[in-house]
């Protein structure tokens, strides 16, 4: 997998790299773009850095002195130089720190872990069919304790990707979980004391889709998540809007009534990609009828596609937004 791009401070995540600023947030921001840099190139010197970026060769000493404090980087043996100091290459820790995923939108839940390339290092599913209300909680945690007892590297992060809806502190209604209102970041970062990002599956899988088609620039991108539950994923001009995409599809997963309610949004985006993923990506008759609907209901339209990734996108969306928030940088 690959890295790009940076979190807007605002809010939503930005999915396409972006260039330095001298804005009051350009300590962070840069930071960012050295690290977009290291995952580009793969294994470059400070020097290099400073010139890919643009930034000055003090402020890339002090940021990489940083990540290599963090364990996010680090140094990668001396090249020969034409004159001067040899320089000493920096390259970003793959294996350094892991990603603990959880997707708790199925009936059991499923819990991954991630090298900081986006790599599968372990997948496990929970032992409890249906698990709703406290012994909900009491699954995810006993999961988390497992996890952690494994893992070679310390977790940069914790993502959840949980039906139903979620606000911007973490805040979750699950009707299929029995949850009103639970603060299941807050509740989590109580527990084990790491950063936790808890986001809609619809958005999480947005996310890995988005982040995997580069060739689509900053295009607008509908993105339906069905299977136990149906709801859309939103992203515009490359950033994933986390509110305006908490839009629920109503009625069973049928191809004509998912026509129908997309034309509202298919009205005002009208250049926007849709994308159908989860469980029903997998029955490709499933997505050509979903396109032939909405080609009889707004002629002219541009094909309904099916997820690259399918049901494997909630588990890495997840995780990605980890990488988002907490490195500034999404994979591909």
């Amino acid at each position: 997998a690959k890295f790009s791009s940076e979190v807007n401070m605002r809010g939503d995540s930005v999915l396409r790299p972006q260039q330095r600023t001298n804005l009051p947030v350009a300590r962070e921001k840069n930071r960012r773009v050295v690290l977009q840099q290291l995952v580009t190139a793969g294994r470059v010197s400070r020097a290099d850095l400073a010139r890919l970026t643009g930034l000055s060769k003090a402020t890339v000493s002090e940021i990489t002195a940083v990540l290599l404090d963090e364990g996010l980087v680090v140094e990668d043996g001396i090249v020969e130089s034409s004159g001067g100091k040899p320089p000493t290459m920096l390259k970003v820790a793959r294996a350094g720190r892991v990603v603990v995923a959880f997707d708790i939108t199925q009936p059991t839940f499923s819990c991954a872990t991630f090298g900081l390339d986006g790599k599968l290092l372990g997948h496990t599913k929970g032992t409890v069919l249906n698990p709703k209300g406290s012994e909900a909680v009491s699954e995810l945690n006993r999961l988390m304790v497992s996890v952690l007892g494994e893992v070679a590297s310390p977790p940069l992060g914790v993502g959840i990707a949980v039906p139903g809806e979620v606000d911007l502190g973490g805040v979750v209604q699950a009707a299929d979980l029995g949850w009103e209102g639970l603060a299941l970041k807050e509740t989590m970062e109580d527990l084990f004391d790491l950063p936790t990002f808890v986001t809609r599956a619809g958005d999480a899988a947005a996310v890995a889709e988005f982040t995997r088609r580069p060739d689509w620039g900053d295009d607008t991108m509908i993105y339906l998540q069905v299977g136990q539950e149906m709801s859309v994923g939103l992203v515009m001009d490359g950033r994933l809007k986390r509110g305006a995409g908490a839009l629920p599809l109503s009625g069973s997963a049928d191809p004509a009534d998912i026509a129908e309610q997309l034309v509202p949004l298919l009205t005002v985006l009208p250049d926007a990609r849709v994308v159908i993923g989860g469980e029903a990506s997998l029955d490709s008759a499933f997505v050509a009828a979903v396109d032939e609907a909405v080609r009889e209901l707004l002629p002219g339209r541009s094909r309904v596609l099916r997820s690259l990734l399918g049901e494997r996108a909630v588990l890495l969306g997840a995780a990605g937004m980890v990488v988002v928030e907490e490195m500034g940088v999404v994979w591909r």
